[in-house]
């Protein structure tokens, strides 16, 4: 099934061809201090002013779609003046990795009913809080395109019931912890040898079953993680934030509720606890780490094993711990595209993935709306090139199909 994927409704203010209010008041300072020269007395003045003009189209000169070289200068003289490197050595003050940390810590909430009590951990944002719901996938792709469409609108109906809060679908790479599998394995050897001895195997059967399961035994030690040839697993999250603690977890449990029932219980949401939540944080920018130490540390000792100790940031990349990283955005995405069209882009081995919900109101997505279509009918009216025509076609289009479907509730 082709789902419609509107185009962004907050459109750049264009004044002539793809030229903005910024590029427009550059051009007019540049164009002004030029004048200005010209009308000094000093001897260079006509060779001042040419440089002064030929580094003002050097400046306009656009290196991306929406970005042009004093933008691109601009971020460049950022960089050369803010810091670059941290390091968890130092508690507090410059230079402290605290410094880029958004999260403070896990914070606990124990609900007691009775003799009964319930631990629901939130990570603590400073200013706000987050739960984690941790969703086993499927093979999407083995479903009739019915059933594909049941889980999808699951999902959207869950992230309906999303009320002024923020979300994320984020999906990561962790080493694959084996050891309940050796474990499986050696309590299969152990029921053997049981067996012969109660005489319900001989010796000659024995041995041979031995032998697989130590087989397999070595082979799951060999991958197990910590090893070189760990396995790389991959686990999704949908991730829920809010300033409000109440209204955080009451959402929460919402949004599972809607996915289990939407899908029959197919579709499974665990919401992580306070270690596993440690593990999520951490495996959000490295993959190097045995998440079973964390069971060997105490609640204090947690957010010290999360944090990296040292995060360095280059031009082009960074590096957390020793490890090089570099971050990429989706820039354009097709108007008409297939159930699990975002497979092509969390399946990107080695990669970790966000993807950010922000729900607007009706009246404010209305009105964004509204300012996007008359700028792009204004853009159209003033000509140019049949493949922006047709570009600026089908924006107003898919923009005109969403405030269908907002009107239409």
């Amino acid at each position: 099934m082709a789902r419609l994927i509107p185009k962004k409704t907050k459109v750049k203010v264009l004044f002539y061809k793809n030229f903005s209010l910024s590029d427009a008041l550059l051009m007019l300072a540049g164009v002004a201090l030029a004048g200005i020269i010209a009308l000094t007395g000093i001897p260079a003045r006509w060779v001042l002013m040419g440089v002064v003009l030929f580094v003002l189209v050097v400046l306009m000169i656009q290196m991306e779609p929406e970005t042009r070289a004093y933008q691109s200068l601009g971020h460049l003289f950022r960089y050369v003046f803010e810091r670059k490197t941290f390091l968890a050595s130092n508690e507090s003050g410059s230079g402290s990795i605290k410094q880029i940390t958004p999260y403070a810590g896990i914070k606990v909430l124990v609900e007691k009913e009775g003799k009964h009590s319930e631990e629901t951990a939130f990570i603590d944002y400073k200013d706000y809080l987050a739960t984690v719901l941790e969703i086993r996938p499927i093979q999407f792709y083995m479903l009739t395109e019915e059933r594909q469409n049941a889980f999808i609108n699951a999902v959207d109906n869950a992230l309906k019931t999303i009320n002024g809060q923020i979300v994320s679908l984020v999906k990561i790479e962790k080493p694959f912890v084996l050891d309940s599998y050796i474990q499986n394995e050696k309590v299969k050897a152990e029921d053997i040898i049981v067996a012969t001895e109660n005489a319900e195997l001989t010796e000659k059967e024995l041995d041979p079953r031995l032998d697989i399961i130590e087989s397999r035994v070595i082979g799951l030690e060999n991958c197990n993680v910590g090893t070189p040839n760990m396995i790389m697993k991959e686990h999704y999250y949908m991730v829920i934030y809010d300033k409000s603690q109440d209204s955080l977890l009451a959402t929460t449990k919402l949004v599972q509720s809607t996915i289990d029932g939407g899908t029959g219980g197919a579709l499974q949401t665990t919401m992580l606890g306070e270690k596993e939540l440690a593990v999520f944080l951490k495996s959000t920018y490295t993959d190097n780490f045995d998440e079973r130490e964390v069971l060997q540390l105490t609640n204090d000792e947690l957010m010290d094993w999360v944090l990296p100790k040292k995060v360095k940031f280059g031009a082009t990349r960074y590096e957390v711990d020793g490890q090089t990283y570099s971050t990429m955005a989706i820039a354009d995405y097709p108007l008409a595209a297939r159930n699990a069209w975002g497979n092509y882009f969390f399946n990107i081995s080695g990669s970790r993935v966000m993807v950010k919900f922000k729900p607007v109101d009706i009246d404010t997505a209305e009105s964004r709306i509204d300012v996007a279509i008359m700028e792009m009918e204004a853009q159209k009216m003033r000509g140019g090139k049949t493949s922006k025509m047709i570009q600026l076609e089908t924006h107003i289009q898919t923009l005109n199909e969403l405030m269908v479907g907002l009107k239409n509730g």
